[in-house]
């Protein structure tokens, strides 16, 4: 209820913020402390949506989804973002006739959380995400394995066994919830994640499971 409550004012002001940044020079202190305005009336907005997702998850409406399309969706609106510059790349490694049993919106919203968590950790050199996937036999239970690697400097030893916890976060403008929410919407699928082991300290791979029907 809070959190719903927030968002009309921050609106207003975001949106009264936008109308006057029009009124002022390029270059100017006035049309710099707007931007500051609007940037962070955003920042705050995608805080309270995760918040939202988090505090109250969907059930999963599941069906077969094209996991190359999903993952090309989830692509090409990253890329539109502004900190999405040509320093990044991905690369997919996923059978053209591959399907997974799932949520098509939350599917997306996994890929979009794990993809924006590896360019974050890229963000001072650049460098490439491959996503693959492939169906395995577990169990005796067929489930889709994926894989999201990022080129990046790895995550800290210290940190690995905390990295899903709500609210924790090793960025300065970070919420703690992404990597969460990822994991709140593999498991309400039936599905399981985990970070790889990687000997080399360099790189990340998280994987994740997708029971089959």
């Amino acid at each position: 209820g809070i959190a719903h409550e927030f968002r009309n004012p921050l609106a207003a002001i975001s949106g009264a913020a936008q109308v006057l940044e029009n009124d002022f020079e390029p270059g100017t202190p006035s049309k710099s402390l707007m931007n500051i305005i609007v940037r962070e009336c955003d920042r705050l907005e995608g805080t309270i949506s995760e918040f939202l997702q988090f505090s109250k998850p969907a059930t999963p409406e599941k069906s077969w989804i094209s996991l190359r399309g999903i993952v090309e969706e989830a692509r090409d609106l990253l890329q539109q973002k502004k900190d999405w510059g040509e320093q990044f790349h991905v690369q997919t490694k996923i059978p053209e006739n591959l399907d997974c049993w799932g949520d098509a919106r939350q599917i997306k919203q996994i890929f979009l959380n794990l993809m924006e968590n590896a360019r974050n950790a890229m963000e001072q050199t650049g460098g490439v995400i491959t996503v693959s996937a492939e169906e395995i036999n577990e169990d005796e239970q067929e489930k889709t394995l994926l894989h999201i690697t990022d080129t990046g400097p790895g995550i800290a030893q210290k940190h690995r066994e905390r990295i899903f916890e709500p609210f924790f976060t090793t960025r300065e403008n970070g919420t703690g919830l992404g990597l969460a929410i990822v994991r709140q919407l593999v498991e309400s699928h039936g599905g399981g994640i985990w970070l790889e082991e990687n000997q080399q300290q360099s790189g990340t791979t998280f994987s994740f499971t997708l029971p089959l029907p």
